[in-house]
C-alpha cells in the first residue's frame, strides 16, 4: 500500500491527502518548479498522448519523477522542429529505455524524413551564418572564400545589388 503524505495547498491552504510512492511523484506545480515548463504546456503534452500522469481522488495530476527526463525529450524534440505527432508516434513505438530494435515501420520512414529535413536546414543555416560573417567582417579569408563558392558568386550587397520594390 503506498504511503501518504499530508500537506497544505498554497493558494487555498486546504489539507489534503496524496499517494506517494516515497518521494518518486511529483505535483504539477513541482513538476513546473524541477523542468521549467508551465502548467499550460504540461497540460497541452498531456493532451497530445506525450504525458500520461496519473490523478489523485480530488483529480490533482500527479507525475513520475521519470517524467522529468520525458519532458526534457519532448522539448528537445520540439525544438528541433519535430511536430506533436511525431513526438507521439516516437513515444508510442520506442518504450522505455530507447530500445530501438522496437521501433515500428512508420516511425523508422518519419525518421528518415525528419533527419533530411533538418540536415537541409543545419546546411542553411550554415550558408546563413557564412554570409552574416562575410557582410560583418567577421569572416576569415577562407570562411569568406566558402561562402562565396557556396552561392557562386560573391554575396550580393544589400544596397546595391537587390531589387528596389
Amino acid at each position: 500500500m503506498p504511503r501518504t503524505t499530508t500537506y497544505e495547498t498554497e493558494s487555498k491552504h486546504l489539507s489534503r491527502t496524496v499517494p506517494r510512492d516515497t518521494e518518486s511523484t511529483l505535483r504539477i506545480g513541482e513538476m513546473v518548479d524541477r523542468t521549467g515548463v508551465s502548467e499550460r504546456l504540461l497540460r497541452y503534452y498531456e493532451s497530445r498522448g506525450l504525458l500520461k500522469p496519473s490523478r489523485t481522488q480530488q483529480g490533482h495530476r500527479v507525475y513520475r519523477t521519470n517524467d522529468i527526463s520525458r519532458i526534457r525529450l519532448i522539448r528537445l524534440l520540439l525544438d528541433g522542429g519535430i511536430s506533436t505527432k511525431n513526438i507521439q508516434l516516437l513515444m508510442d513505438c520506442i518504450h522505455e529505455g530507447m530500445d530501438l530494435s522496437r521501433i515500428c515501420d512508420e516511425l523508422d520512414d518519419t525518421l528518415d524524413r525528419e533527419f533530411e529535413r533538418i540536415s537541409r536546414e543545419i546546411e542553411s543555416l550554415e550558408l546563413t551564418r557564412r554570409y552574416i560573417a562575410v557582410l560583418s567582417g567577421r569572416a576569415s579569408v577562407t570562411e569568406r572564400t566558402l561562402a562565396s563558392a557556396a552561392m557562386s558568386e560573391r554575396p550580393p550587397s544589400i544596397t546595391n545589388d537587390w531589387p528596389v520594390a
